[in-house]
């Protein structure tokens, strides 16, 4: 699946399906950087933590109108549990998207001083919300829990013009690690060696194409 995240105890966690999307390793490297600043920006602690202030006004809120249900319409008690209850759901939402445009803001610092391009981002934030065109892919969890907006990707092509000298350098071998991830996690060996043998035909002197394309031969037998 195409997912990244971040766990308890510094753990960073990225499936195959971001390599086989991402386009070069400076993309791969823009998503690292986001998931790396949830860690240094301890994320996690501080969203329990803010989790657990707002739990007791909620809590006094839907009290308040249970102790009033049998003063006034149940139908009012109710609106007033379940308003009490979206409450603390829209300010969660609201506390994770101030974490999530953070990521964005220090990641693309991480990603610059590691020496990557800082434009990659917008990039393959850009690319994520293509898919998300008409999007039924169950498998991409990443737009799910990173949802990008148009507001996201401006906002990072902005903060991104001002890195001077950006660094442009690619990782030629980044295409041959590809390979084999795209090979093992194809739903069909068949798919695979279709998809490889059109890369082969289409350039016939890359040296990605050759590989993926014989190993999409040999897992044919």
């Amino acid at each position: 699946s195409i997912n990244a995240f971040a766990g308890p105890g510094g753990y960073v966690g990225i499936n195959t399906g971001l390599f086989t999307t991402s386009e070069n390793e400076s993309e791969l490297a823009a998503v690292l950087a986001h998931e790396i600043t949830h860690v240094t920006q301890r994320h996690i602690a501080r969203g329990i933590e803010h989790a657990q202030e707002s739990t007791w006004p909620s809590v006094g809120a839907i009290v308040a109108a249970l102790l009033l249900g049998g003063k006034v319409d149940t139908a009012v008690t109710s609106g007033a549990i379940l308003t009490a209850a979206a409450g603390k759901m829209q300010h969660a939402i609201n506390y994770t998207r101030r974490f999530e445009h953070e990521a964005d803001r220090i990641g693309m610092r991480v990603l610059y001083d590691s020496g990557f391009d800082p434009t990659a981002m917008p990039r393959f934030f850009g690319r994520m919300q293509q898919r998300t065109l008409g999007f039924s892919d169950r498998r991409m969890k990443l737009l799910r829990t990173h949802p990008v907006t148009e507001d996201r990707i401006a906002d990072s092509q902005n903060r991104a013009q001002f890195y001077e000298n950006k660094p442009k350098q690619l990782n030629r071998s980044y295409p041959l690690i590809k390979a084999p991830m795209a090979i093992l996690t194809a739903p069909a060996r068949h798919d695979a060696l279709h998809a490889y043998k059109k890369q082969w035909q289409q350039a016939p002197e890359s040296a990605a194409a050759d590989y993926g394309y014989a190993l999409a031969l040999i897992r044919d037998h």
